[in-house]
């Protein structure tokens, strides 16, 4: 079993519901909560940003957001803090990453807002074409890479 399906495994166990349903801003802040972070929910150009004040964790994610790219932003943050605590970080969009941990916690966040099991159900028709539509979208991609990748950390393109 690779290191990332190992990762889903134990936060499976760690975090209530990860993995067996669409987790929201509710299940972030709890998260939070128990990994010792401060989260702001503030408005501000970008989504996000993870760093460190006076040796506490901060993740800041824009309040602006619709509440589903709110939470895969802040949940992004969340794992990176566990992979790499410390380390400061920009999120400013669905960008592929060249580094393998940054990549890594977009996966496990990916996973946190489109379980397994979202995988195999149709989108819901009521999602239309709007901003949570096309976010879900990608999160299936970057789920889709996970299976085709493994631990290797590479855009898609690169791989084939």
């Amino acid at each position: 079993m690779s290191a990332l399906y190992q990762e889903v495994r134990v936060l499976e166990k760690e975090i209530g519901d990860y993995n067996r349903r669409s987790l929201g801003l509710e299940d972030l802040k709890t998260a939070c909560d128990r990994m010792g972070l401060l989260l702001l929910l503030e408005p501000f150009p970008g989504q996000g940003l993870y760093f460190r004040r006076l040796g506490v964790p901060v993740l800041t994610v824009n309040r602006r957001l619709e509440p589903a790219t709110g939470a895969f932003f802040g949940f992004w943050g969340v794992f990176l803090h566990r992979l790499r605590p410390g380390v400061t970080c920009v999120f400013r969009e669905l960008a592929e990453f060249n580094d393998p941990v940054q990549l890594q916690a977009g996966l496990l966040a990916s996973v946190a807002l489109v379980p397994t099991d979202r995988l195999l159900e149709p989108m819901p028709a009521r999602m239309g074409a709007g901003p949570v539509a096309a976010l879900f979208s990608r999160l299936i991609n970057r789920r889709i890479k996970i299976l085709i990748q493994g631990d290797r950390y590479q855009p898609l393109e690169q791989a084939l």
